[in-house]
């Protein structure tokens, strides 16, 4: 919950690089539509990014909000009808209307691309640029509790963290603060600015690795590459001797975001291994060897000691969402969803 003079900072905070590379690249306001800015989210006031914009919308920024449950073509058809120089929205979302621009479906034009509320992934920014190339993408980390935690400049990799409003500690599984290069089991914030509901310390399940070599933008604020997911989301399995074997989403990121014919995908754990639903690519030699990319999959596992691991890929014509509209990618066995999606299989 925020004051107003809080609510007000929340939204510079969050738009602040963006405002900075708008008026950096000369993009103004249409006389007849004003500064159009699509959001392709959840449409809930629950969440931060929808509360924001509905709260801050005007004359002058015109903000077009398509909730990310809607039928793809719907979300086309709107984005085509609004053309807004500014396109946000989940990256799992992005991802669909890139290839939705480069089938010719999608006929905008945006200046600036926004990820925010999932894991902005290599793939998906390589899939952006090419469908849009005059738009930078830029990415944006926070959660309703503590607003922006973290946005890219776009003159450098990876993302600023709001020092000046939020006291950002990356830390380990003890507590201890960790080092450039290394990966923060944890975060703790505290937030300088909301006076309505202080939080101190408040921890965060987040897993951003901390950089160390300083922005061509010149900010002094630290910065942390695109996060790639937190702890929730680790995969445990048994090994022959009782012990426990952590895989972390990255091992499924880096077989099946190498695939072109995979748009997006989605993982639920198995006693042995796991299945994968996957959205198909569009264009000609997208076609996924199922065979091969399972056998990637089982060998990496098998790496790290997964015994007799097993790995099952199927395409789908959609993803499972959860409330909100948000994709989690990696469902562990204790996942709220993973029993409904097990009896339903």
């Amino acid at each position: 919950m925020y004051g107003w003079d809080g609510w007000m900072e929340c939204y510079a905070t969050a738009q602040r690089y963006a405002f900075a590379y708008a008026l950096a690249a000369g993009m103004a306001a249409s006389p007849q539509s004003g500064f159009a800015i699509a959001q392709v989210a959840a449409n809930q006031a629950t969440h931060m990014t929808y509360a924001l914009t509905e709260t801050f919308r005007s004359p002058q920024f015109r903000f077009h909000q398509f909730p990310v449950t809607s039928p793809l073509p719907h979300i086309v058809g709107g984005l085509n009808a609004a053309q807004p120089i500014v396109l946000q929205g989940y990256p799992s979302m992005l991802g669909l209307l890139a290839q939705e621009a480069a089938a010719g479906r999608l006929t905008i034009a945006p200046r600036l691309s926004i990820g925010i509320g999932e894991p902005l992934y290599p793939s998906t920014r390589e899939r952006l640029s090419r469908a849009f190339p005059a738009a930078p993408v830029q990415n944006w980390w926070g959660c309703s509790e503590t607003s922006g935690l973290a946005m890219s400049c776009g003159a450098g990799a990876g993302m600023h963290l709001s020092d000046d409003t939020l006291i950002v500690e990356l830390v380990d599984e003890k507590g201890a603060p960790i080092a450039p290069g290394q990966t923060a089991a944890k975060i703790f914030v505290t937030n300088l600015f909301n006076r309505l509901t202080p939080l101190i310390r408040y921890e965060l399940s987040d897993q951003p690795t901390l950089l160390d070599e300083p922005c061509p933008c010149g900010s002094a604020h630290r910065r942390v590459a695109d996060l790639q997911g937190r702890h929730e989301e680790n995969f445990a399995y048994g090994d022959d001797r009782g012990e426990r074997i952590i895989v972390h989403p990255k091992v499924f990121t880096s077989v099946l975001f190498s695939e072109a014919g995979i748009l997006d995908y989605q993982v639920w754990q198995t006693a042995r291994g796991a299945e994968i639903d996957f959205l198909p690519g569009e264009a000609p030699g997208d076609a996924v060897d199922l065979s091969a990319v399972g056998e990637r999959v089982v060998h990496a596992l098998a790496a790290l000691g997964v015994p007799s691991p097993e790995a099952v890929l199927r395409p789908r014509p959609e993803l499972d969402r959860r409330h909100g509209g948000k994709l989690v990618r990696h469902v562990p066995l204790d996942h709220p969803t993973a029993r409904r999606h097990i009896e339903s299989s």
